[in-house]
């Protein structure tokens, strides 16, 4: 798992992109990733990240959400701040959509349908 967030914008994306081509696809592997922490990471990654750190979070982000059920549900878990606020994946998504660049928005929307599929 990759989670050096010291390292640089560009040292992260290809990190972000071979882990993201080793899991997709293979049920195990997703699991191990969400309990790997590889979903918070995403999801800092998503919120945080230099632009295109964050398409390429928020589409690994889609692909996991679209197949993997078990790894949507625990992404789409709910949780509240002291105030009862939701700050869930939901509500960190449809941030992104207000994002300048359009891939990161179609990529949002993307991972939004997906975590949103089964409810």
């Amino acid at each position: 798992m990759y989670a050096n967030r010291s390292e640089d914008a560009d040292t992260r994306l290809k990190a972000l992109g071979g882990a993201a081509a080793l899991v997709q696809g293979n049920a195990t592997r997703e699991l191990a990733f969400l309990h790997g922490g590889g979903l918070a990471v995403l999801r800092a990654d998503a919120q945080l990240g230099e632009p295109r750190l964050r398409a390429r979070a928020l589409f690994a982000l889609a692909q996991l959400l679209r197949s993997n059920t078990v790894l949507r549900a625990a992404a789409i878990r709910v949780e509240e701040d002291a105030e009862g606020r939701g700050k869930g994946i939901i509500p960190e998504l449809a941030a992104c959509l207000a994002l300048p660049d359009p891939r990161a928005v179609e990529f949002a929307i993307s991972a939004l349908l997906a975590a949103l599929r089964d409810a």
